[in-house]
């Protein structure tokens, strides 16, 4: 009978053991994990920094265009308002 009991906590202690070696391989795989989204992240920053440049870039040369576009002289703009023909508004008849 003490022969079963001895068996039982062995069983008992080497699970034990079994869970404890168990534990750090459990917390090793999230902490690579987290390396890997932090580079992942680093990378994203490197990309947004340089496309956010890019269209800093494009931004300037657009602005560069307007700037030497004369605006219009006052006589070359016709209104086109009073050549639209008004129609009548018959959904809204009485």
């Amino acid at each position: 009978m003490l022969n079963a009991a001895d068996s039982r906590l062995e069983q008992h202690l080497a699970s034990l053991n079994r869970s404890a070696q168990l534990a750090p391989d459990c917390v090793a795989a999230p902490i690579a994990d987290n390396a890997q989204f932090q580079s992942d992240d680093e990378a994203i920053g490197r990309r947004l920094e340089v496309q956010n440049n890019r269209l800093q870039s494009r931004k300037e040369i657009i602005e560069a265009f307007i700037r030497e576009i004369p605006p219009p002289a006052r006589h070359d703009i016709v209104d086109q308002l009073p050549a639209i023909d008004n129609v009548a508004d018959t959904e809204h008849e009485e």
